[in-house]
């Protein structure tokens, strides 16, 4: 979900940018918010947070996949050994 400061202070300059935007007043920027968190969630946008954490976890499974191709390999090379 978006940072809902962001999308507080999006609303906000949004009604300022309208032309009655000063006839909207809270109803308007509640209207805008809420299309704007409906836009943002058919994006499927991450936070910072999020992304940061599928990073972490990203980078812990690819040096998972780098320890068993060892792993396999040693084990390959084993299998080739003459006995």
């Amino acid at each position: 979900m978006v940072n809902r400061q962001i999308l507080d202070q999006l609303s906000k300059t949004l009604s300022q940018l309208l032309p009655r935007a000063g006839e909207l007043g809270e109803e308007g920027r509640n209207a805008v918010r809420q299309a704007l968190q409906k836009g943002f969630a058919e994006l499927n946008i991450l936070t910072r947070e999020d992304f940061e954490a599928r990073d972490r976890a990203l980078k812990r499974a690819e040096e998972r996949v780098n320890e068993l191709e060892q792993l396999v390999q040693e084990l390959e090379r084993l299998l080739k050994a003459p006995k």
